[in-house]
């Protein structure tokens, strides 16, 4: 409703500047007629869509009486028309109308052309998508009829039409709904990539949609989506971020991804930037020897790949050359804070393995996993190892915790220094647990 609202005030101030610019009589008088009449239409819209909603068998409500004349720009009238006609269903006289609204001569046109083109593209789109029963041959018509539209409305805005909706955007939006409803997956991809670059924030959805359906039309269209290099990251960018089991939690690996894995290898593709990602997915799809072949051809300095090559070592019991990769993962400023957290989880149980205490207690410490951290600091390590750690402040986490629940604390370095503190007090080192101690907890207690 606040979109129609915002319409509204914009057919309203256009209407304002085409009467002024033609030198039409009573300019007022004309814009606040117009005004009243949309109004108006605004109001009966609101009932037509509650009346829809409702889905009930009542008669649609009749709309309100135009009361401007002749002297409203024919560009604005054959627009309402055509906008009434399309609200009722009576789409082949909307068709008419916003037809009849293209055909007048240029400098008549050059407020409501666009919102014509597009809305003839849009209603083809709707068409298509009610019509369950059609035959794939009519959508693919249908589908070229509302190409044909929305693309002459981002050809008008390129010409200096008006376009103060974004309507040249959001044609391309409506372009990739046609697209899906014929299963081009391919070019519906594209059209959402070009409508994201825009800067039109309902794409990424729209986009998430797109990929997911390409990816249900397996094997059938996996072909066609591996040759599209865009088309191509955008699906493999799909699996990781959706197709995947969370990180740290079981789960069956869809059939998909391993179908995707194996067919982006058939393709012969050589080096390309999302080798690293081809690898991942074909680790966790389970093939193992195809996620190597990937990560030889991936880019030296991608973390991802360096993480997979690490999982690659330690499955082959290579724990030496696994730690090297996650360290060498860790050094790039490219990785996230999450898969940072994860590769130090990752390096600490590595470190555990090789009896190498102080390594697992900074990397669970540089994860930010505290909980992990207390166990290796309390049950592992010796009393006179974890002091040695303390005392060195080996990798101590620059950050402070968000405290997520019972125990954790904000500040891991302070939390650390206590546990020793405790642990010193409890073999009897009471003087040197002293210096561990938060201030606060050696204060006396009772009267002095």
């Amino acid at each position: 409703k606040d979109l129609r609202m915002h319409t509204l005030e914009i057919d309203i101030a256009e209407l304002k500047q085409a009467v002024s610019e033609r030198g039409i009589a009573n300019p007022d008088l004309v814009r606040w007629n117009y005004e009243q009449s949309r109004r108006s239409l605004e109001k009966w819209v609101d009932l037509v869509r509650g009346n829809q909603e409702s889905k009930t068998k009542e008669p649609l409500p009749e709309p309100p009486e135009i009361k401007f004349g002749a002297e409203v720009p024919a560009e604005f009238r054959l627009y309402l028309a055509g906008a009434v006609a399309w609200h009722q269903r009576r789409l082949d006289d909307a068709r008419a109308q916003w037809r009849a609204l293209l055909e007048l001569p240029v400098g008549e046109r050059r407020f409501r052309s666009v919102w014509a083109s597009f809305m003839l593209g849009r209603l083809e789109v709707e068409v298509m998508e009610r019509a369950k029963s059609w035959e794939r041959a009519e959508r693919v018509a249908a589908n070229r009829e509302a190409q044909r539209h929305l693309r002459e409305a981002r050809a008008l805005v390129a010409e200096g039409f008006s376009d103060p909706l974004g309507l040249a955007a959001a044609s391309l939006g409506w372009e990739a709904r046609a697209a899906l409803l014929t299963t081009d997956f391919s070019n519906a991809i594209k059209l959402y990539l070009t409508q994201h670059g825009t800067g039109d924030a309902s794409a990424v959805p729209s986009l998430q949609r797109a990929a997911r359906s390409a990816i249900d039309s397996y094997p059938r269209d996996y072909d066609a989506l591996v040759r599209e290099p865009m088309v191509r990251r955008v699906v493999t960018a799909y699996f990781i971020a959706r197709g995947l089991p969370r990180y740290g939690e079981p789960g069956p690996v869809p059939e998909q991804l391993k179908v995707w894995a194996i067919v982006l290898e058939q393709a012969g593709i050589g080096a390309v930037p999302d080798a690293d990602r081809i690898a991942w997915l074909a680790y966790e799809a389970g093939l193992f020897a195809l996620a190597q072949r990937w990560t030889d051809i991936a880019s030296a300095d991608s973390p991802e790949a360096q993480w997979i090559r690490a999982k690659l070592a330690l499955r082959g019991g290579n724990l030496r050359a696994g730690e090297k990769f996650l360290r060498t993962a860790l050094e790039s400023v490219r990785l996230g804070e999450a898969h940072r957290a994860q590769i130090n989880a990752e390096l600490g149980r590595v470190c555990l393995a090789r009896d190498d205490f102080s390594g697992a207690l900074s990397a669970a410490l540089n994860g930010g996993h505290w909980e992990d951290a207390a166990f290796v600091a309390e049950k592992v390590m010796t009393l006179a190892e974890l002091e040695a750690f303390v005392d060195r402040a080996v990798a101590m986490a620059p950050v402070k915790f968000a405290t997520a629940s019972w125990g954790r604390p904000e500040d891991p370095a302070t939390a650390l220094r206590h546990l020793l503190a405790r642990r010193l007090a409890r073999a009897g080192k009471t003087a040197r647990a002293e210096n561990y101690f938060p201030p606060e907890m050696l204060a006396p207690i009772g009267p002095t």
